[in-house]
């Protein structure tokens, strides 16, 4: 489980994250060898993310064919996602709709 919070006040934001990585609930990863960012920079906005690992791969992937997205509105956020998620489907096979599986980290986007 991450933990990732937002505070907000004086019209400033500050966010932090816990650094823990782990496979499953007994394989933990040392911090030294654990380089998955859980709060990043995306263009203008600062993203904090959890889950499978493989995800941030995907993302950094796409973010380099892709020109920054704007995510200053619901509607911008949502589109970029849903680009994201074409893009999942369309390039990575491994990436499939297995929902109901809890074994899959794939097909219900739960990063």
């Amino acid at each position: 489980m991450s933990i990732i919070t937002a505070v907000r006040k004086n019209d400033r934001t500050v966010l932090a994250a816990d650094t823990l990585t782990c496979f499953g609930d007994a394989h933990r990863v040392p911090q030294s060898n654990a380089t998955t960012p859980k709060i990043r920079r995306i263009g203008k906005s600062v993203v904090g993310g959890s889950g499978w690992g493989i995800y941030d791969r995907i993302l950094d992937a796409h973010l380099a064919e892709h020109p920054d997205p704007a995510l200053s509105s619901e509607a911008e956020i949502f589109a970029f996602f849903m680009d994201l998620w074409r893009a999942m489907h369309d390039k990575y096979t491994f990436v499939n709709d297995q929902a109901g599986s809890k074994d899959s980290p794939f097909g219900d986007l739960d990063s």
